[in-house]
């Protein structure tokens, strides 16, 4: 465990929702954007980047970037210091007490900053989850 990882780093099996749409990846490692994600009314989800898409980088350049994400975040977040170790050890992911507003200004943040993640985030239904685990 990396002690400046703020966004947690899901393994999810996904079977999907809907019998007729076509799953491209049942297996994805997603990087928590939001675990509790319903802006729409259709159904509680994650949200977060399909590292998946990311293939054509090596696993240390991909370790490099979920490391830069997460430095970022921290700034949008405001944390520094002591509470960036302690979010490190102990509440990892958890932003259950965002507002909308914090979790717009860290999407866009993070899309201007690093806009190949774009093409990557995905929602993932709870409904459709079948297994999932933190790394």
């Amino acid at each position: 465990m990396k002690l400046d990882e703020a966004l947690r780093l899901d393994k999810i099996g996904y079977k999907g929702t809907r019998a007729w749409y076509s799953i491209h990846d049942d297996n994805p490692n997603v990087l928590v954007l939001d675990d509790n994600y319903d802006v729409d009314g259709n159904g509680r989800s994650i949200l977060g980047f399909n590292l998946n898409y990311l293939d054509k980088l090596k696993a240390s350049d991909r370790r490099n970037l979920i490391k830069r994400v997460n430095k970022l975040d921290n700034k949008i977040l405001d944390i520094k210091g002591i509470k960036a170790f302690v979010k490190g050890l102990f509440n990892k992911g958890d932003y259950k007490n965002l507002s909308v507003e914090k979790k717009k200004e860290r999407y866009e943040k993070i899309m201007k900053q690093f806009p190949e993640l774009k093409r990557t985030i995905r929602r993932y239904k709870y409904d459709g989850v079948s297994k999932r685990s933190k790394k």
